[in-house]
C-alpha cells in the first residue's frame, strides 16, 4: 500500500452563492510551485481524488476529505499517474499512467491504492483519460490504437473505446476519421455518450475543440456547442439533464482562457458559472454527487500553477 498522510489543506470551501466572477481569494490556498489537477469526487460526497506533483515534481494520485483536509497520497511511483476517477460503488479508482517506460496506459487499483492492475497493455497506441459507466462494470476512454501515426511528426487520431474491467470485450465506440476525440463519458442513466472532439478546420492539421454527444453505442453523434470558441472537459450532472463544460465562448477577447459553463443536456440554454480573465483558465469541473456543487482547476498560466477550486451552484435542480 502507498497511502501516505499529508497534513497540508489544498482548498478553502466557498459557502457564498455563483457570481459571474472569479471566486474571492478567501477561496482559495495556494500551493507553490506544485500543480493539483483532475479532481474528482467520491460518490458518497465526503472525498476528492486528484493528481498532483506536490512532494517530488513527480505527479501521482493524491486522496484527501472535500474540505481539503487529510491528504494522503496513493500512489508512487517513477512515472506520473493521472486523471484519476473514482467507481460508482466507491471501493476503486481508474487512472492514466505512463508507468509502463512512458507508455500511456490505463490503470485500476482499490481505493486504498492496493490491488494496482494495467488494464489497457496495448504495445501500440496510447490510452488515458479514463472513466467508469454508471453501473461500474465497463470503462470508456481515449485511445490512439486503429489509427496509427504514418509518420513520426504526425499527431495520433484519438477515439473513444470501451472495454470490461478486466482489459476484454474491447469496442470502439466513435468513428470520425479526422476528428480527435478524448475526456468521454457516459450519462448517468447509460444512454448517452460524451465527449470532446477536436473538429478539423479545412482538412488542415488545426481544428476547434466541441462537445459531442451520441447514443451509447456511439451511433447518431451530434455537436453540442458548434461554437467557434473553445469548448471541451465536459461532464454530466448527477441527474443527467446537464452538462458542464469549459469554454472561451462569450468573450470580447477571443484569445482569453476558458471559464466554466453549464447547457442543458439537449445543449441548449447555457449560462456561464465563472468568467474569464487573463492569464487564468478554469478546466476539469465535476459535479459533487448532491449536484450542488463543483470542484475545478484553476491554472494560473503565467505563474504555471494549477489549483483544485470547490464552488457552491445556486440552482439545486443539477
Amino acid at each position: 500500500m502507498n497511502m501516505h498522510r499529508l497534513t497540508i489543506m489544498l482548498f478553502a470551501l466557498y459557502p457564498g452563492p455563483v457570481f459571474s466572477a472569479f471566486c474571492g481569494s478567501d477561496s482559495l490556498l495556494t500551493l507553490t510551485n506544485a500543480d493539483h489537477a483532475y479532481p474528482n469526487w467520491s460518490p458518497d460526497g465526503t472525498q476528492i481524488v486528484f493528481t498532483s506533483d506536490m512532494l517530488d515534481g513527480n505527479h501521482e494520485i493524491y486522496l484527501m476529505n472535500a474540505d481539503g483536509s487529510n491528504v494522503l497520497r496513493l500512489t508512487g511511483y517513477r512515472w506520473d499517474d493521472f486523471s484519476p476517477v473514482w467507481s460508482p460503488d466507491g471501493r476503486s479508482i481508474v487512472f492514466g499512467s505512463i508507468r509502463r517506460n512512458g507508455k500511456h496506459d490505463v490503470y485500476l487499483m482499490d481505493s486504498d491504492s492496493s490491488n494496482i492492475q494495467n488494464v489497457t497493455n496495448n504495445p501500440t497506441s496510447l490510452d488515458n483519460h479514463p472513466k467508469f459507466t454508471p453501473d461500474g462494470t465497463k470503462i470508456v476512454f481515449k485511445s490512439s490504437r486503429n489509427t496509427p501515426r504514418h509518420r513520426p511528426e504526425e499527431r495520433y487520431n484519438y477515439k473513444i473505446s470501451e472495454m470490461n474491467l478486466d482489459g476484454t470485450g474491447l469496442k470502439r465506440l466513435t468513428y470520425c476519421p479526422e476528428g480527435w476525440d478524448s475526456y468521454p463519458s457516459v450519462s448517468p442513466d447509460g444512454s448517452k455518450l460524451l465527449w470532446r472532439r477536436i473538429v478539423p478546420i479545412n482538412h488542415s492539421d488545426s481544428g476547434n475543440s466541441e462537445i459531442f454527444v451520441a447514443n451509447r453505442d456511439g451511433s447518431n453523434p451530434r455537436n453540442l456547442t458548434g461554437n467557434p470558441g473553445f469548448d471541451g472537459y465536459p461532464a454530466w450532472s448527477p441527474n443527467g439533464k446537464h452538462i458542464i463544460f469549459s469554454s472561451t465562448r462569450c468573450q470580447h477577447d477571443t484569445h482569453l482562457p476558458p471559464g466554466l459553463f453549464i447547457m442543458d443536456a439537449s445543449g441548449l440554454h447555457t449560462r456561464r458559472i465563472t468568467e474569464s480573465a487573463a492569464g487564468v483558465a478554469d478546466i476539469r469541473p465535476w459535479f459533487s454527487p448532491d449536484g450542488r456543487e463543483i470542484v475545478f482547476n484553476r491554472i494560473y498560466i503565467k505563474e504555471n500553477r494549477t489549483e483544485i477550486v470547490r464552488m457552491n451552484l445556486d440552482d439545486p435542480t443539477y
